[in-house]
């Protein structure tokens, strides 16, 4: 079990590369939200599986805290996205 555990946060970590690699290239608003989205899931993802290695519980405030950032972020960002979308027309 504990190997399985140690490639899911390689892969996870191989995934918030990626994001972190869009959210700096990305050509265009929506995608760097959406690396972002990435980069935050990733994070929880990885500390879900961080806890479920050490069995401590003290990671459930922090990746319901997680999630809600990630909303709050994605929200803020697509109501500027159409605000903006609003202002060229």
């Amino acid at each position: 079990m504990d190997l399985a555990l140690i490639v899911v946060e390689v892969l996870v970590g191989a995934a918030a590369l990626g994001g972190l690699f869009r959210v700096v290239k990305g050509p265009t608003l929506v995608d760097r939200a959406n690396a972002l989205d990435v980069v935050l899931l990733a994070i929880a993802s990885g500390m879900a599986a961080y806890g479920a290695r050490t069995g401590d519980e003290v990671f459930t405030p922090l990746l319901i805290s997680v999630g809600l950032v990630a909303f709050l972020a994605t929200a803020s960002i697509a109501r500027y996205a159409e605000w903006r979308a609003g202002d060229e027309e």
